[in-house]
């Protein structure tokens, strides 16, 4: 058991969080975006970065960061678009839960943290949260979501 402001937390409910970041030509974003995985308070995690065929220098910044954190996965690809670099990450990951981050994109260091909370505090099966520009302060909002029709629903709506 682990002690956290005054609440329990029981280990064995520390699920493992796959994080997979598709790459192609973003090396003017990507460490940022990598080192704001690295950093998340949640430690349970796998970071998968799907390089697509990038040829400005992003290959070599995924094998880099692969060195240094045994956390990190890279898969190099012939370049085939957003969706089969996603979907190669779903293939591989070995996490209870996933999580995807664009690449010019960056987490909130305790992102994961209260993604994985909300899920096991509130029992459901999918967590969805906004995102919060740089150019606001606007607080972080979850909604959760108990069974995966319902996000179907969710989704039909907002059509």
């Amino acid at each position: 058991m682990l002690e956290e402001n005054n609440k329990k937390i029981n280990l064995t409910e520390l699920k493992k969080v796959s994080i997979i970041i598709p790459v192609y030509n973003m090396k003017d974003y990507l460490e940022e975006a990598i080192e704001s995985v690295i950093s998340q308070t949640y430690k349970n995690i796998e970071i998968i970065i799907i390089d697509d065929g990038s040829n400005d220098g992003s290959e070599k910044i995924c094998d880099d960061y692969s060195r240094l954190d045994s956390r990190i996965k890279v898969i190099h690809q012939e370049n085939k678009g957003l969706s089969a670099a996603r979907n190669k990450g779903l293939e591989i990951m070995t996490g209870d839960y996933v999580a995807y981050l664009d690449p010019d994109d960056v987490y909130h260091p305790k992102m994961i943290e209260m993604l994985h909370d909300k899920m096991i505090n509130e029992d459901v099966d999918c967590v969805i949260c906004n995102f919060i520009s740089r150019r606001t302060t606007k607080k972080l909002e979850f909604k959760s979501i108990k069974k995966i029709d319902s996000l179907l629903k969710i989704k039909e709506r907002n059509i």
